[in-house]
């Protein structure tokens, strides 16, 4: 097909920019600027846009180009909504879109508009081409992911899931990766479930010159300090049997024979081999001299598929070993998955071969959660992958300061999800 690569990528940067430059920071979102942004573009192309909103400023945005029906949906997913900035630990404007370095700088330009401007132009590559389609082609933009999904695909899938029947979703959960001199593609295939937690306990309170045996501060710390030194047991899930093996390891190795792997000295990696449990909050007294009569702390737990969530609940309060330490569940989503040998994950990773010929693509448990586990509930197959390489260190920027897309595989990204989208509509 005779593609000009060069002006497609082009029209991608200044589309990015432009969408860059719409803060749609959540809280409090109000994606509907971005919704229009989009709308704009597609309708320019004669397409017809359709939004769904639980609130009027939250917008979610549909686009369809229908395939024959002769085989199920496939779903370009991205959120609109970015996390906070601190500006003045910035460089550069956050919302300035601005290009230096060989990038493009501004907050959602990774996580996650960057994906989405990939998957436009790939869209609209599709309808430009007027490439033969099987399956439907549903290019969608959904609000509140940073938060939750409750206004965006998790309202989306409960109140209008005839608009999100498909086969399968692209959405984010893995990216390109460049460290030390090797790179790589990590394909999310699913992702832990989050299980949120506050543990609490109380004591008398009293004058802080009069120890008390009955400390609720002590209490905890003592509770604390058994969680942190308690190690989680190794846990090999099917679909990371898969990633041993691209790695060289035998797949049908047990939790003992890996366990002490180099590979698992990598916080990152040894996450999807564990459940993890990390504290995130302490909350006690307010005066120094002053015994508080209760102390609490909140840990954010992840557990891998197939987790019982009750076990782990059990195992936590055996390990802590005090009847008074009290917990509760601030929020939970149980993990997802979906299998690494589909028509789809093979197409994508017969795609990034041929735009980025003898990079490894390894199929991953992401330790974050994404609006995909919403689209599994119907049954639909997803995959999170942003299919361009980037620097480690630059990876670490999405939530953080300074974020910034590079732009030499721009197009290649592009490329690989239009390989995709032609590879699923084959004969």
């Amino acid at each position: 097909m005779d593609v000009s690569w060069d002006k497609v990528k082009t029209e991608a940067v200044k589309f990015l920019q432009d969408y860059i430059r719409i803060s749609t920071v959540n809280p409090p979102g109000r994606e509907k600027p971005a919704a229009d942004f989009l709308s704009h573009i597609l309708e320019a192309e004669g397409l017809e846009v359709e939004t769904y909103a639980a609130e009027p400023e939250r917008p979610n945005l549909i686009c369809r180009l229908k395939g024959d029906g002769s085989r199920k949906g496939l779903i370009l997913l991205h959120h609109m909504d970015v996390v906070p900035v601190e500006p003045e630990n910035w460089s550069v404007e956050p919302f300035g879109g601005e290009i230096k370095d060989g990038f493009l700088w501004g907050r959602g330009t990774l996580d996650m508009k960057g994906l989405g401007i990939l998957e436009l132009m790939a869209f609209l590559l599709t309808h430009r081409l007027s490439l033969p389609l099987k399956r439907d082609l549903i290019y969608m933009a959904v609000a509140d992911e940073e938060t939750g999904g409750r206004q965006g695909a998790e309202w989306l899938v409960n109140n209008h899931p005839d608009k999100c029947e498909a086969e399968y979703l692209l959405n984010e959960g893995g990216m390109g990766w460049i460290a030390n001199g090797l790179s790589g593609f990590f394909c999310g295939v699913g992702e832990k479930g989050p299980l949120w937690l506050r543990i609490w306990v109380e004591g008398p309170a009293g004058h802080g010159s009069v120890p008390l045996e009955d400390n609720a501060c002590v209490r905890l710390v003592n509770a604390l300090t058994r969680i942190a030194s308690h190690e989680q047991p190794l846990r090999i899930v099917p679909e990371m049997r898969v990633y041993l093996a691209k790695v060289g390891i035998d797949p049908d190795t047990s939790p003992n024979e890996l366990a002490g792997h180099g590979m698992l000295a990598l916080p990152p990696i040894a996450a999807m081999f564990h459940n993890t449990i990390s504290l995130t909050g302490l909350s006690a007294g307010q005066k120094v001299n002053v015994i508080p009569s209760r102390a609490e702390a909140t840990l954010d737990c992840r557990l891998l598929p197939g987790a019982d969530e009750s076990n782990f609940m059990s195992e936590l309060k055996r390990v802590m070993a005090d009847d008074k330490v009290q917990i509760e569940v601030i929020e939970g989503f149980e993990a997802s998955s979906s299998p690494p040998d589909t028509e789809m994950y093979l197409c994508l990773e017969a795609a990034l071969d041929e735009c980025y010929p003898g990079i490894a693509v390894l199929p991953t448990i992401s330790p974050g959660f994404t609006d995909s586990r919403c689209f599994r509930k119907l049954g639909c197959h997803c995959y999170g992958l942003s299919p361009i390489l980037v620097e480690r260190d630059i990876l670490s920027t999405a939530h953080g300061h300074d974020e910034r897309i590079p732009l030499d595989d721009l197009e290649k990204g592009i490329m690989v999800i239009f390989e995709m989208i032609r590879r699923l509509n084959a004969e």
